[in-house]
């Protein structure tokens, strides 16, 4: 069998959130760990502990696939925001 990171998982599985068979038995450990992590965090049950379970789990999925971040900064973005600006002056400012 193949070496699997945890992002690769949890990857594989939002992209392909169907399960490919029935059988539970045959099904990787991994992925059924990824499964039953999204599971937890997109369906939290109506009781304070379970509420606390799904914030965890929501947090172990965005830390693994975005990254930690650093006290104090922003939330981590997969992609830089990006702006570009147009000239309308018609290149009558450049100096």
């Amino acid at each position: 069998m193949a070496h699997v990171t945890i992002r690769q998982a949890l990857e594989q599985v939002a992209e392909s959130p169907a399960l490919r068979s029935d059988n539970l038995l045959v099904m990787p450990v991994y992925e059924a760990v990824a499964r039953k992590l999204y599971q937890i965090s997109g369906n939290p049950s109506g009781t304070f502990r379970g509420q606390q379970r799904a914030v965890r789990a929501h947090k172990i999925i965005a830390n693994r696939l975005a990254g930690l971040r650093m006290a104090g900064t922003l939330p981590v973005h997969e992609e830089p925001d990006e702006i570009e600006f147009l000239d309308l002056t018609g290149g009558t400012l450049e100096s």
